[in-house]
């Protein structure tokens, strides 16, 4: 067997000795463990926590701890029990986690759902996200929807939605909420809400808010906003409503 040491310029740090591969197919489950390399094609289980290089699933997916990889692919439906480590998550499909998720990169192109919260570096939205507690990124980029119930904070943060959204607070240095143009969207009504909008420079439409702060903002058509406090600059679109605004 091989010793793999933590990588010096790896973003995860994966220990451990592992040279097995793991392959599901058909039906089947494992206990969990250290592996190279986790494949399910069909309706696999793994019963506990999983340490892998790769997990890659296609089918029905059951994980009953922690899973911590480098590459999370899914494309079907996974459940995982525990909390998710990863460097890159790929979703073509539906996953479902009771605990946090730590990703340096996520691509949804499907579905995800966590009880917990969600810290990444980018996230690269083009499906749905729902996350209970509080959603830290980077770069928070989303042509879908979403839902957070505490604080969605990105350093930069630009929506297109498909399908209505919403979060408690939302924070960032730059900020752009609109309704996507695609032509065939599913819905046409996309809306976002929120409790608190705040950021530098500040750009949101189709929005319902309590209060919305920035250095520089712009209220787009579609909103409705209780109080805008701004420093700098603020237009207003005609088809929009503030109730209150104040310059500080």
């Amino acid at each position: 067997m091989k010793k793999n040491t933590m990588r010096a310029e790896g973003w995860l740090q994966l220990e451990g000795e592992r040279a097995r591969n793991l392959r599901i197919t058909g039906s089947g489950s494992s206990p969990g463990g250290i592996y190279e390399k986790v494949t399910i094609m069909g309706e696999g289980t793994i019963n506990d926590d999983i340490d892998c290089f790769a997990c890659k699933t296609q089918g029905t997916s059951r994980f009953g701890g922690d899973v911590k990889c480098e590459s999370f692919h899914v494309s079907g439906n996974s459940d995982i029990a525990g909390k998710i480590m990863a460097e890159m998550m790929k979703v073509f499909g539906e996953v479902k986690i009771s605990g946090n998720v730590k990703v340096k990169e996520a691509r949804i192109r499907g579905s995800v759902e966590t009880k917990a919260g969600v810290s990444a570096e980018t996230i690269d939205l083009r499906g749905n996200l729902s996350v209970n507690e509080d959603c830290e990124v980077e770069t928070f980029l989303c042509k879908g929807g979403f839902r957070v119930g505490g604080l969605l904070n990105a350093g930069d943060l630009e929506v297109k939605m498909k399908f209505p959204s919403k979060a408690k607070e939302i924070g960032g240095e730059k900020i752009r909420i609109e309704r996507d143009k695609f032509p065939f969207s599913m819905n046409k009504k996309g809306q976002l809400e929120a409790e608190t909008i705040e950021g530098d420079d500040v750009k949101v439409a189709y929005t319902s808010a309590k209060i919305v702060r920035g250095n520089r903002v712009k209220i787009g058509p579609g909103c409705q906003i209780g109080l805008v406090e701004y420093k700098d600059q603020l237009d207003v679109n005609p088809d929009s409503s503030v109730n209150d605004q104040i310059k500080r």
